[in-house]
């Protein structure tokens, strides 16, 4: 490795990573996610563990489309996408 860069890398809750048996792509996940930014892209993150909410957004898109799945409807069977929470304010009930 070169001079500088840190040679144990560390999971985000302190544990450390076995560099030996990780490869270099999965290293640098680690790396960034470490950092706090998305494994993926490099930005900031939000509200995910691993990943801002674009690439979440669309991997979860790119998993619904491979599966054949429908995008959630409100007043349908199921629990809310996180999204939707974001989306549509709550209203409150007047006393």
């Amino acid at each position: 490795m070169k001079p500088g860069r840190p040679r144990s890398l560390k999971y985000p809750d302190g544990t450390p990573v076995e560099v030996e048996g990780v490869s270099r792509q999965r290293r640098w996940q680690i790396a960034r996610r470490a950092a706090g930014k998305c494994e993926w892209c490099g930005q900031p993150l939000n509200r995910y563990a691993a990943m801002c909410d674009d690439c979440a957004k669309k991997i979860r898109e790119r998993a619904r489309k491979r599966g054949g799945f429908k995008e959630w409807q409100p007043g349908s069977r199921g629990r809310p996408p996180k999204d939707a929470a974001k989306s549509k304010p709550r209203k409150r009930r007047s006393s």
